[in-house]
């Protein structure tokens, strides 16, 4: 990656972390998280209600991104000890070709469901503005809220999973 793009990604990265974490999705209150259909790295066709009565981490994310980089180990390790008692992520790699994702999967040795989102239909859908971003669903399937920018604490993440229905 050139510097350049280094520095503008992290210019955007910081205004992000500074003052773009939302606090409820809508000023009404939880919105339905929109349904979508995507392959996963594997091949496999998923949607959105594949997932429906779940609490679910849904995360918007690229290989080239650091802060997502760096989260995924993280996410990684909650999905391991809460998966057994309800959590689900599900990481949506955005604009990448499928080789890339996969071998950065691999490489992190991530088990939790990765979708393909090659055109950025869902992540415009969703309005992602900025990498990383993360919703959080509960298994009602609303979007109870999101944050934009990473890398995610643990303990950040594990507060908002309380949101949701995910205690540890």
């Amino acid at each position: 990656m050139s510097r350049a793009r280094t520095a503008i990604f992290v210019f955007l990265a910081t205004l992000a972390l500074l003052g773009c974490k939302a606090k409820s999705p809508s000023p009404e209150g939880p919105i339905l998280a929109p349904d979508f259909v995507l392959p996963s790295i594997e091949g496999q066709e998923k949607s959105l209600a594949d997932f429906r009565g779940k609490p679910l981490m849904l995360h918007f994310w690229a290989t080239w991104c650091p802060p997502c980089q760096e989260e995924m180990p993280t996410f990684q390790k909650l999905y391991e000890e809460l998966g057994p008692s309800g959590l689900t992520i599900v990481a949506i790699n955005v604009g990448e070709s499928p080789e890339e994702v996969k071998k950065f999967v691999k490489e992190k040795g991530l088990t939790f469901p990765v979708l393909l989102d090659s055109k950025g239909e869902v992540a415009n859908r969703y309005r992602v503005r900025g990498l990383p971003t993360t919703y959080w669903i509960d298994p009602s399937g609303k979007i109870v809220d999101l944050t934009i920018g990473g890398p995610l604490p643990e303990d950040f993440i594990l507060e908002n999973l309380s949101k949701i229905g995910v205690k540890r």
